[in-house]
C-alpha cells in the first residue's frame, strides 16, 4: 500500500489547530513529525521509517520490522486521536483488496 504522507500531515495539521492544547506543544511543522519519526532528531526532514526498522521482520534489537512499525504506529494514532474517517481497523482503506 502506499501512505498518503502529505494527506496525513494535512489531517494532523488541522487537529492541532482546532486544539489549544495541540498548538502549545506543537508550535512548529517539525514538531508535528515528531509524532511518528520518533526517536529521531527534529527536523523538517526526518529519516525514513525503513532507516531503522527492517523490511524484513523485526530486528535483533527488538524493534518491530517496517509493516509492524507502521502497523502499530498508524492503528495506535487512529484509535487514542479518535479518528473516525478512517477507522483503525479498516484495512481496505489503506490496502487494496487482493484479488
Amino acid at each position: 500500500s502506499s501512505f498518503p504522507h502529505r494527506k496525513v500531515v494535512r489531517a494532523i495539521a488541522k487537529r492541532v489547530e482546532n486544539s489549544p492544547m495541540a498548538k502549545a506543544f506543537h508550535k512548529d511543522q517539525a514538531g508535528l513529525c515528531m509524532g511518528c519519526h520518533h526517536n529521531s532528531p527534529k527536523t523538517l526532514e526526518p529519516p525514513k521509517c525503513a532507516s531503522c526498522h527492517s523490511k524484513n521482520g523485526p530486528g535483533p534489537n527488538g524493534r518491530p520490522g517496517l509493516k509492524g512499525a507502521y502497523h502499530g504506529q498508524c492503528i495506535t494514532c487512529h484509535q487514542k486521536m479518535e479518528v473516525k474517517a478512517v477507522a483503525a481497523t479498516d484495512c481496505t482503506k489503506c490496502h487494496e483488496k487482493k484479488k
